[in-house]
């Protein structure tokens, strides 16, 4: 396993069999603690691995605490990976989509939309292509939506406003009425105009 200074937060790696705890030793300090599950292990270095020159050694025991195996951790110093993207976002009919859909560059890897202050985390993403379900969390065209886009790591990549486009207006359904002025003991019935689609009052 190789642990990067400039970059790496965790010591990460894989394991077999009856692996159930590790530790780590910087010098001659040893660190417990991290996380052993599903064949993979995580242990919080950053505030413990400072140099490159550090020998840094990780120790695995089963769950009695029988040491099972040890090995060197080799650590190294570089630049950090700088990850780049954008996304480009299609305007949303509300009602009518059923997706948030757009198209997504370099190193985007999930986004999180926000509807009215609510983040929702999530998307599908292929070949450049993205689209978000969110049918069932956006209800209206005056909703505020914004989407951002993040690398594998969570950093921010890039963020957008999503226009939503409410029904054309010739398909809205529009009507007013009028009422004339009802005379107490003269008229028996109220009377008045209407416009545009009122069937029934």
């Amino acid at each position: 396993a190789t642990y990067n200074l400039a970059s790496d937060k965790n010591i990460t790696g894989t394991y077999t069999e009856d692996v159930a705890k590790v530790t780590v030793t910087v010098g001659d300090k040893v660190y417990k603690g991290g996380t052993v599950a599903n064949g993979t292990f995580t242990f919080y270095a950053f505030d413990k691995i400072k140099n490159a020159t550090d020998i840094v050694t990780i120790h695995a025991y089963d769950s009695v605490g029988e040491l099972l195996d040890t090995k060197t951790l080799k650590v190294v110093t570089g630049v950090p990976v700088v990850t780049k993207g954008s996304i480009t976002v299609n305007d949303m009919l509300v009602p009518g989509d059923k997706n948030i859909t757009g198209t997504y560059t370099d190193d985007v890897h999930h986004v999180v939309v926000t509807v009215d202050d609510k983040d929702y985390k999530g998307g599908t993403f292929v070949d450049g292509e993205f689209k978000f379900y969110a049918f069932d969390k956006i209800t209206s065209a005056s909703s505020t939506v914004t989407m951002q886009a993040f690398d594998k790591a969570g950093k921010v990549l890039d963020t957008k406003t999503v226009k939503l486009v409410g029904p054309a207006a010739e398909n809205v359904i529009k009507g007013t009425i009028t009422p004339n002025a009802l005379v107490l003991g003269t008229d028996k019935n109220i009377t008045g105009t209407y416009s545009g689609e009122v069937k029934s009052v």
